[in-house]
């Protein structure tokens, strides 16, 4: 026989334990009763809770989606403008709205650092 099985004996009213000494078994079982009861309403507590932080998070994510898809859509929109305006033949129209006129000669200053500017 072990030492560890030596001194148990099990019985309603205690458990022994050789290195623990004697653990007396509860006798009324009311006290348990109610610290499982608690146990088990702080559970549904908490479980309710988390379900709630889910369905709130999930609405969340909804609506977010909602906004990135109109968010797209808006994209798509400025970047059909965007393209609209940058196209070669508006360019011109502008251009020839605002009486611009196209260069003829170009005539580029070298060797800058040589001259000399004053002021008049």
């Amino acid at each position: 026989m072990s030492p560890y099985t030596k001194n148990l004996t099990l019985s309603s009213k205690s458990i022994y334990y050789p290195k623990n000494g004697v653990i007396k078994v509860l006798k009324n079982h009311f006290v348990l009763n109610v610290a499982l009861t608690i146990l088990v309403f702080v559970s549904l507590l908490i479980y309710l809770f988390e379900v709630n932080q889910l369905i709130v998070f999930s609405f969340k994510l909804k609506e977010l989606k909602e906004k990135k898809e109109k968010l797209e859509e808006i994209n798509k929109s400025l970047e059909l403008n965007k393209l609209k305006l940058e196209s070669l033949n508006n360019i011109q129209n502008y251009l020839d709205l605002f009486g611009l006129v196209k260069t003829e000669k170009v005539e580029y200053i070298k060797n800058i650092s040589s001259m000399a500017l004053t002021k008049k």
